[in-house]
């Protein structure tokens, strides 16, 4: 291109600097104008900024607080199950859904959870929670869907029960977050749902989605507030301008410095539960080893007696140093025993197939190798395995046979047995004897700690075997039980 004349040129030139000038002017001229315009556009822009943050954040926030209640809920209710509801019902208190009306009656979980979640719905305005199932009791007016939503959540949940169903939507006419979860079937549950009369399904499984927990949350009440803060907000930067920025940058390093303190409270509590813990452990090493070594000393120094001064003692002094021994061999086994509990319920569970007739033999071959001259008939079923954790499974058969074995022993000649059925199509593992048997009117107190039936003059042992079996078949996920008759044998039944 030529370059043009310097008549076009000089135009040009001429243009540019009016267009300067005429800039400048603004600029110096109009200087509150121009600031006053981005100060607006900037409050403009920060607040519909804002705006949108805040409902990301009422959402966010929200959506995270209700799940960890949700979380809470399913906890709880757990707890109260395995906690509340097994511990009782072995001392004759009924568990139903109308205790109200019942003396000395407790909730089932789902009436607990129910009741529960109305007490915080009143505590918390306008917040539901709702336990609903495509199989609900008769009792249960409301317990089956009834809207969309929870019928979607029944669909969704059944096919993926590990992963929430989650809707923002407006109900009853107000905005709120629909929050639901999948509720699974425990060993406890099915037990109870499988054997209830007025139960619509009687084939559970554990694991089974029996039905959802639904929390509906109302949002209107925290976007009303987060509104009336925009508001004030939009006076303060009115009035006060950058102050007011300020003002809000200060307000955002406030919630970052509040959200590290709670995580540091997390953190400082989760390292007080673990120091719990290790305090846990270490008491059961102390009491093991400082309640075992005076033990041994006594025992010894009885011995001791017996041995170095027999010619000094006279019979009743023999025999009281053997009741000596005897007492304390007695309870240091009991202190073994019980340190064996303990590292049961600890121990890390490793899961693989499991022959249990092999077991159930290698155990029987023992049994009978430290008394040959007893007279023990042991029909061991073939081919009998599950999914568990061997040293575990061989610890509840080693007590559930080694029971047998010696609850037999004042017979010549005696039988005890192996087996399996299915029950409602469930694999239900047995050993069975024909020994003292047991009144079935003490079977509640079987399986607790210490309980014994029989005096330690016809049957030695601790009392502890029978909740170590307990707490074994609970960590698989099972349930144990008993059926005997005085003098006419004992059958002990496990699922897994």
């Amino acid at each position: 291109m030529k370059n043009g004349t310097p008549a076009t040129d000089g135009v040009v030139l001429s243009l540019w600097a009016k267009m300067r000038a005429a800039a400048v002017h603004l600029i110096y001229e109009r200087t509150i104008a121009l600031l006053t315009v981005m100060f607006c556009g900037g409050v403009v822009v920060t607040l519909w900024h804002m705006s949108y943050l805040s409902s990301a954040l009422v959402e966010s926030g929200a959506l995270q607080g209700t799940a960890l209640y949700s979380a809470t809920l399913t906890e709880l209710r757990t707890f109260y199950n395995s906690q509340v509801v097994e511990r009782v019902r072995p001392y004759g208190v009924e568990v139903t859904h109308d205790y109200v009306v019942k003396h000395g009656a407790i909730p089932i979980p789902a009436t607990f959870s129910i009741e529960f979640g109305k007490h915080i719905g009143e505590k918390i305005r306008g917040m539901e929670i709702r336990l609903y199932s495509d199989f609900p009791f008769p009792f249960r007016k409301d317990g089956g869907a009834r809207d969309n939503f929870e019928r979607e959540a029944l669909a969704q949940l059944r096919s993926k029960p590990g992963k929430p169903f989650v809707q923002f939507e407006d109900f009853h006419g107000r905005p709120s977050l629909r929050y639901a979860t999948a509720v699974r079937m425990q060993a406890g549950c099915v037990a109870c749902h499988n054997t209830h009369p007025e139960s619509p399904k009687k084939d559970w499984k554990v694991g089974d989605v029996r039905g959802v927990q639904e929390i509906i949350r109302p949002l209107d009440s925290a976007a009303a507030e987060t509104r009336a803060g925009l508001q004030n907000t939009f006076f303060l930067l009115g009035s006060m301008g950058l102050l007011g920025l300020s003002g809000l940058g200060l307000v955002i390093g406030r919630m970052r410095k509040t959200s590290v303190e709670l995580e540091q409270r997390v953190a400082e509590r989760t390292a007080q539960l673990e120091s719990t813990n290790k305090e846990l452990e270490a008491f059961s090493y102390s009491v093991s080893h400082d309640l075992a070594a005076p033990l041994r000393s006594i025992d010894g120094f009885s011995q001791a007696l017996l041995e170095d001064y027999e010619e000094a003692l006279d019979a009743n002094g023999k025999d009281y140093l053997r009741r000596v021994r005897g007492a304390t061999q007695h309870m240091g086994q009991l202190i073994d025993d019980l340190l064996n509990l303990s590292r049961v319920s600890r121990r890390e569970m490793q899961r693989e197939r499991v022959d249990l007739s092999g077991l159930a033999r290698d155990i029987a071959a023992e049994l009978k190798r430290s008394d040959r001259a007893r007279q023990v008939n042991f029909a061991i079923g073939d081919e009998f395995s599950a999914v568990g954790d061997p040293g575990l499974l061989r610890i509840a058969l080693a007590n559930l046979l080694g029971n047998a074995w010696k609850f037999t022993g004042n017979k010549p000649r005696a039988t005890i047995e192996f087996g399996a059925m299915l029950d409602n199509g469930k694999p239900t593992y047995f050993v069975r004897d024909d020994g003292a048997g047991f009144d079935m009117a003490y079977a509640s107190k079987i399986f607790a700690p210490f309980q014994r039936l029989h005096a330690t003059t016809e049957f030695d042992g601790t009392g502890i075997g029978l909740a170590t079996v307990q707490r074994i078949i609970y960590r698989h996920g099972g349930r144990v039980w008993a059926e005997g008759e005085v003098e006419r044998g004992a059958t002990f039944y496990f699922t897994l």
